[in-house]
């Protein structure tokens, strides 16, 4: 791990899919990711997918998880 500096510049959302399951719902996205980390730009693409639940506060996020492609 290092420490430094780290900038976001854009997160452009390519696709987005929703599995809804009762009181659970899957989303799965693609997005590309543009930004600075110590001086040096990078662009990125990632495959985020994300389980939500609902209770009684409404919609919860009860995992993400993310991979570079």
């Amino acid at each position: 791990m290092e420490n430094g500096s780290l900038s976001y510049r854009s997160f452009l959302p390519e696709s987005l899919r929703i599995e809804r399951m009762g009181k659970r719902a899957i989303v799965k996205e693609y997005v590309q990711v543009q930004g600075d980390r110590n001086g040096t730009e990078f662009n990125v693409r990632l495959y985020v997918i994300q389980e939500w639940v609902l209770g009684r506060k409404g919609w919860q996020l009860l995992l993400r998880q993310g991979a570079k492609l």
